[in-house]
Parts: structure tokens; sequence; C-alpha cells
């Protein structure tokens, strides 16, 4: 199963684009954007195999967007979605390998086309690494024992820190990961007693290691230690420098979802059910030990899962998050994971999600108020960050400094008035989701009355939804379903009733034959023409112009 992400700043494209992959590709798990931060922090917690990109998306555009995703996971494949007057953007990319584009205006079954080519690459890219992979796994599994004995020595059977460093030292260059870099450590536990020295021999734990090392050798190094029956311990070292502790919570996300993913692949045929717990933070080597028994105790007393499902997953914390879950600690670490969400909830426009999640802050409040100044403070400048990066996002700071002031947010970090600053966040969002839906309809209700002028202006022409899809740079099925949300009627039905409507001026002011009226208001003959009007109105456009003439 793959995974795909839709980005555009439109939310009727996005509709569209996922709607259509939808239907055509059941398989492929599909994430949704509006813009290319929102991409990104996405691309950095799941690893996304096949991207459509709005060219023009608010942030990084859409060929910035691409190149990093690009950086992040070479093998994914991405379909740039452009207009007509975009081509000299589109140069910049034409020959890089992973990158295709495609017209608004082009049908659906092209863009699926498309996307199917993208995917049956990805699928041989797959079978090609594998093959590859198959001639090298003798090799692998030799290395693999040899370095499993180097780091079972230092980390379980040093007897003092000096005597760790120097087996660190006499092993040196031929061990896989840095000793001087903390490693994280992830336990997998196999619930068939037998299953790891079969998993091992039969080559499962080398495939996943591979896979992971294929998808994510960008951010981590890897080394794995069978430790006895039931249980072995993957190894993960950051290859590239974090500054930021959210960092390091991405990469653990992004783990734990590669994990999940690789594991659910290949555990089909196995016998038995199979969890992972990952550490919450990375450890230096002379705490590797202490850790692992840690996940070890973990395990034992948080197994009820087991019987669920043949994979599970959870990111174990050593703090006192799971021992007391009403301390501050907790209770920060909570409150930051909703505001978290809370972003997420104003980019998709989840307005009624939005609104729960503060609620659930809101009930934090009492414990929020107990906890210490700094502590206070890093949480209030993250929830206005999160409001004011939106804001700014989407341009919408002057239009509600006209109705509600900002000023709250610039010194939300002074106050420990919880209550006060989540109401004032809750009517902040009441105006910012009012506007957002305000500027949709507005934007909508422009174009398809730009639409109508066009129309009004052209009834002799080809108006078939094809020619206008390529007139305002749409997609066929989104320009139809946009007129039919705004209007209330279908485009083929105004198309119709404005050419009627202005035949019947023309028959009525005119001394014009029917057979122009009938061109000049888009009808090939003047059989169709008299045929329609004769169904629509109740008299042949004949009868209709001599009966007004007669007064009846």
């Amino acid at each position: 199963m793959y995974r795909g992400i839709v980005a555009d700043d439109e939310r009727h494209v996005v509709d569209w684009v996922e709607d259509l992959l939808a239907v055509h590709f059941p398989d492929l798990e599909i994430w949704r954007a509006n813009n290319g931060v929102e991409v990104l922090e996405k691309a950095g917690l799941w690893k996304i195999d096949l991207a459509v990109l709005d060219i023009k998306m608010p942030g990084p555009d859409g060929i910035e967007t691409a190149h990093r995703i690009l950086e992040m996971y070479p093998g994914c494949k991405i379909l740039l979605l452009t207009g007509y007057d975009e081509f000299d953007l589109i140069y910049q990319v034409n020959n890089e390998k992973n990158i295709r584009y495609v017209l608004k205006t082009e049908a659906d079954r092209e863009i699926v086309k498309k996307i199917s080519g993208m995917l049956s690459e990805i699928e041989q890219e797959e079978r090609t690494r594998q093959t590859m992979d198959a001639a090298n796994r003798k090799n692998r599994l030799i290395r693999h024992f040899e370095q499993r004995g180097m780091l079972y020595d230092i980390i379980f059977e040093s007897e003092s820190l000096s005597s760790m460093e120097e087996k660190l030292n006499f092993y040196g260059p031929a061990l896989p990961l840095d000793p001087e870099t903390p490693a994280g450590l992830t336990l997998i536990r196999f619930s068939n007693p037998a299953a790891v020295h079969q998993a091992v021999n039969s080559a499962f734990l080398l495939q996943l290691y591979q896979n992971l090392e294929a998808t994510l050798d960008a951010r981590f190094r890897f080394a794995l230690l069978d430790m006895n029956e039931e249980y072995v311990l993957l190894l993960t070292q950051i290859t590239k420098p974090l500054k930021k502790s959210l960092e390091a919570e991405k990469s653990v996300t992004l783990l734990r979802s590669e994990l999940d993913r690789g594991l659910t692949a290949q555990a089909a045929g196995a016998e038995g059910k199979i969890l992972f717990f990952i550490y919450s933070r990375p450890l230096p080597w002379r705490e590797i030990s202490q850790g692992y028994y840690f996940l070890r105790q973990y395990c034992r007393t948080h197994n009820t899962e087991i019987g669920l499902a043949p994979i599970f997953g959870t990111v174990v914390r050593d703090d006192f998050l799971s021992q007391n879950p009403h301390s501050h600690e907790a209770v920060q670490w909570q409150t930051a994971q909703y505001i978290r969400k809370l972003s997420l909830a104003l980019v998709q426009a989840r307005e009624e999600d939005f609104y729960a999640l503060l609620d659930q802050i809101s009930a934090l409040c009492p414990r929020l108020s107990g906890m210490n100044a700094s502590g206070q403070a890093q949480l209030c400048a993250q929830l206005s960050l999160t409001l004011l990066d939106h804001i700014n996002l989407q341009h919408m700071q002057h239009a509600l400094e006209q109705k509600i002031s900002l000023f709250p947010l610039y010194r939300s970090m002074q106050t420990q008035d919880w209550s006060a600053l989540l109401d004032y966040v809750r009517r902040l969002a009441g105006e910012i989701f009012a506007l957002s839906d305000e500027t949709l309809h507005m934007n909508s209700a422009c174009t398809v009355q730009t639409m109508c002028d066009y129309i009004g202006n052209h009834l002799a022409d080809d108006l078939s939804v094809t020619h206008l899809a390529e007139v305002f740079n749409y997609n066929q099925s989104y320009i139809s379903r946009l007129f039919k949300q705004v209007r209330g009627e279908t485009l083929s039905q105004y198309i119709k009733n404005a050419r009627l409507g202005h035949a019947k001026t023309l028959l009525l002011s005119t001394s014009l034959p029917v057979q122009k009226i009938a061109a000049q208001v888009g009808f090939d003959t003047v059989q169709y023409f008299s045929m329609v009007f004769r169904k629509e109105v109740g008299a042949t456009p004949t009868v209709y112009r001599a009966s007004a003439q007669s007064g009846l």
C-alpha cells in the first residue's frame, strides 16, 4: 500500500483530486494539505510515495515543495497541477526524473493515466531493489551477526564505563553506529516463543532492516540485536543534527509509521503477533542497557493489545507521563499535542474539531494554572504562534483586525489566565473560520459570475464544458461541480436557458429570420433550435413571435 498527498490552496480542487484517487486507486492512502508548509510538515511525519501539488501554493510553491520532498524521499513521484500561464515554471523541472506535470484542464482520465504510470514506476523500482537486495543478502547476514556480537559485548557485557570505552575504541570503525551519538531504542516482541530465531534465520527482520535503510537512510542509521526467543532490539541514530525537540518527535513518529507499515507488509505469513515499543528519546550508550530493560518491563505490563492486531506500535516515555498523568510534565506534553492538532484543524477548516480540542485544553486549565511560569509561557507562545502563522499564511491580518484585536496574541506569554486566553482564542477562531468561508464563497461566486458573463457574451460560440474548462483553466469535473454549488443549477441548464432567453428577446425585438436567430444563440440547425424551444417554451419560435405580435 502506498501513501499519497494532495495539496492545493483551493479546497474544491483537493476534494476533486482526492475523490479521483479514491475511486481509481483504492489501495492508495491519501492525505490532504492546503499549502507547501503543511505538505512538508506531513512529509516529516510519514513517508510520502506520491505527491499531487498545485504549482502555485501559499508558502513554498509546488516546485520548491517537490524538491524538498525529494531530498527526504528520493524515490517519491511528484505530479504538479499547472495552468496554461505557468509553463515558464514547468520548464525548470521538465527534465527531472521523478517530477511530472498535468494541466488542471485535462480530463480526469488523463490525470488517472499519469498517476497510474507513476505508481507503476514505484512498483518497478521496488522490484528492482528487491532483486538487488536478494543478491546482497548473504553478505548482509554475515555483517549483521558480526555487528550484533560487537554491540552486545559493548552494551550488555561491559562491567564499567571505562570498560565500555575501551571496547568502543577497540572495535572502532567496524561499528555500524557512531559511539559518540545517542541511540534510539525500539523493542520488537514476538508472541510466538520461537519466532525470533525463525525470523532472523529467514531474513524476516533483515528485510525489514533493508526496507528501513532504503526508506529512511537520509534520517537514520540502524543496527539489530536479537536478544532471546521473544525480543529483538533495533538501535537507530538520527544522521542529521536536530536543533529542536519537535524535530526529534517528528523523527520518532516517522520511524513508528514506517515500522508499522514495514512489519505489517512482512507479517502476513508470520505466526503469532508482533508488537514494537519505541523509546521516546535517544539514550547515551552507557544507558542503552537500562533503557532496554525498561522497555521489557513496560512491554510486560502493557501487553493487553497483543491479541488485537498483528502489529501494534507504542512510543514509550520514561518520564512522569505514564506514571503520573496529572503531573505538570504530563499536562504540558498533553497540551502541546492538542495545540499541534489545533494547527491542523485550522488549515483543513475543521471547525468542529478545533473547538473540541479547545474544550480538551480548557479541561486542563486548573492544572495549567498550577505550572511554573516558564512552562505556561512556552505553551502560550506555541498556541499564539499557531494562530499567527495561519493568519499570516492566509493573509488575514488586515481583515481580522477590522473585527477583533490581535493584541492578546502578542502578549499571550505574559498572561497566566488560561480561561480568558482560551475564550479569546475561541472568539478569534470564530472570526477566522467565518472569514475563510466568506473568502471561499466570494472567490467561488466571483469565478462563477465571470463564467456567466463569458457565456452571455459568447452564446453563438462553443460553450461545451471542455471549452469552458480551457478558457477558465479548470478541470471539467471541478468547473461543473463549482457552478452547481454556487448557482443551484447545472452548467448545461444555465447555458440552455441563457440561449433561449436571448432567442426570445431577438424574436420579439427584431425581424431576423428564425434561422439567423438560431445561429446567433448557438444552435447548429434551425430544426434543433425549434425542437428545444418548443420543448421549453411550449411553442415553436414562429408561433411564439406571432402570438406576441398579435397580443395573444
